[in-house]
Formats: C-alpha cells, structure tokens, sequence
C-alpha cells in the first residue's frame, strides 16, 4: 500500500531540489566568471600573448612533448616568436608588434576542449566585439575579437566549442609599438613627416636624380623615389616640419614580392581594380597612410610599387589652414 507523502517530507524534497539547483548555478557562475576573468585578461592558465614567455609556460607546465601540451580537458600549443622580423616591409605586417618582442616571446595559444563546451553559455555580453564568419567548408562559424585577442570556432548546430585561439589584442599590440616607437608607414626606418634628407642620404647613399622636391635612389631588389618639405607654413607649404623633411617615400620592388607574403591587415584597405591597364589592382589605407599597387598574376598579386606617406596620426602637423579675408562691403 503506498503511503501518501507529508507536507514535511514534500518540503524536505523542495528543499532539496532547490538546493541543488542553487548549486548547479553556482557552479556555472563560477565557470562563466572564470571564463570573464581569462576573456578580459586574453590569457590561458594565466599566459599572457606578447607578455608571457617560453620559460614562464615551462615553468608552469613543464616542456611541451611534440609541439604540444595534452591536458585532462584540452589540448594546446602555443607559438613563440623567433626574433625580429626581416625584410624592408615587415612593418606592413598584419601584428608587426610581434616582431618587436624577444625571440622565445609568446605569441598566440591554441586550445582544444576534451570537453564538451556550450557556446551560448559564454557569449551573452561581450559579443559587440566579436565579428562573425562561416568557415569555409566547414559547418563551422569563427567568432573573432581582435580588440579582446581571442577567438572561437564554433560547431553553432551542436552549440559546442571547437577550438578556441589566444592572440595578441589590440591594446598589447599598440602598446609595444609605441614602446618602440614604430610605425606601419616605416621603410628601412625611415618614415614620412619624421624622418630627415640626411638620414635618407645616410642609408641609401648620394641620389641617381634630384629635382625640388624629389630625390631618386636605388638598391640592389629596388627603385625609389623620395619627396622632401621644400615650402615652409609662411611660404604656403603643406606640413609644419623642418625643410627637407620627408613627406613620401614610393618604392618600385624590382624583384617579385607576393601580396599574400606581406601578411597584411587587409581590412584596414579600401581596394580598388583599374580600369585601364586591366588586371592592376590599388590598395589604400588612410590610417596607416599606405598605398600599393599590385597586378594580377599567374602566381598571384604581385606588388608592383608600395607609396609610404602621412599617417592620420600626423595629422596635427599640417600647416594651420589661413583664414580667408572678409569681402569688404560696397
């Protein structure tokens, strides 16, 4: 004969399940908490791109065994700098602050969960950063955040976290630029509005051409044309800065240079295809005050003359713009 329950022993049970739905939410809590805290700081276990090294992993970790670190809920491997870059258009590199960090250097993280991850547990707030992209040929969408420096794949029909990626921020990126004083719009170091006539002169030599404001140099892999500040603010000049200050620097590569090998940030280009020659194609970025030309090729683009110019950044160092006189009134 089954006993009917009490109203003690029911409240014992809503007691129960109560409690352990409370647990159950503090538990995630918990998780989503942990999870902010990483997001935030753009670290893994407390490593920390650009910022972290391969002896702080170590010690944490110990050695990776074949490239990687296998872990009770997920799998990593991490990429560590090899030292400064090489080449005269690295500073147009996509994350050229990578290449101002010590060999050994931390760059990105690479995870895989063992586990299985809800995406839609993660992502209430802080998905105004995020931009979002199919993956092509997969049945996969990439949510990217390079303010935040991290990066998901997620299988969207399964709500479930394939990998997620740890990369250089914005802020970390900018900062070690600063620290070093580099600009995108550098070649060889030199760059526009900062940089001197004699410093061009120290670096490529006496000039195979000069006319008032232009000065023509050559290196073995490249032709170059240099401008220079000729006119003063008073004189009607353009740019408050010394006298032969360089203004643009455009450089004719006479060896083959690949667009796809400069690893640029192509969504900071606005590009354009011209109509006559055909198959030329014109890069242009304001912000970092870049343009190129590339022409379409069996191989690819390739980089026919890179224009280093101002940046908006300088902008402050235009001449003040005179004030039109008054009409005198008949």
């Amino acid at each position: 004969m089954a006993i009917a329950p009490t109203s003690t022993s029911l409240s014992r049970t809503c007691v129960s399940s109560l409690v352990e739905k409370m647990l159950k939410l503090a538990v995630a809590a918990a998780f989503l908490c942990l999870f902010y805290i990483d997001l935030e700081a753009k670290e893994w276990r407390g490593i920390i791109p650009l910022k972290s090294t391969r002896a702080d992993v170590e010690r944490l970790l110990g050695k990776e065994i074949e490239g990687s670190y296998e872990l009770p809920d997920e799998r990593a491997s991490i990429k560590y700098s090899e030292g400064p870059c090489a080449g005269p258009y690295s500073p147009l590199r996509q994350n050229y602050c990578e290449c101002l960090v010590p060999k050994d250097t931390v760059l990105s993280i690479h995870v895989v969960p063992r586990v299985y991850k809800k995406f839609s547990t993660l992502h209430p707030n802080w998905s105004s950063t995020f931009t979002r992209n199919i993956r092509p040929g997969f049945p996969e969408y990439v949510y990217n955040s390079s303010v935040e420096g991290i990066r998901f794949t997620v299988d969207e029909r399964r709500d479930k976290i394939i990998t997620v990626d740890y990369f250089v921020s914005a802020k970390d990126c900018q900062d070690a630029s600063n620290a070093r004083s580099q600009k995108q719009n550098s070649w060889r170091g030199l760059v526009p509005l900062h940089s001197t006539k004699a410093a061009v002169d120290r670096l490529l030599g006496s000039a195979t051409f000069t006319d008032l404001s232009d000065g023509g140099y050559k290196t073995q892999n490249e032709e170059i044309i240099v401008r220079f500040v000729k006119q003063n603010c008073s004189s009607g000049g353009v740019w408050n800065v010394p006298i032969d200050t360089v203004t643009e620097i455009h450089v004719t590569p006479m060896t083959t240079v690949c667009l796809d090998e400069l690893n640029l940030d192509l969504e900071k280009y606005n590009k354009a295809e011209s109509t006559h020659p055909a198959d030329v194609f014109h890069y242009l970025n304001l912000e970092d005050g870049i343009m190129m030309q590339t022409r379409s090729r069996e191989e690819g683009e390739t980089v026919t003359s890179i224009t280093y110019g101002p940046s908006t950044k300088d902008e402050n160092l235009r001449c003040p713009r005179l004030s039109k006189p008054k009409s005198v009134p008949r």
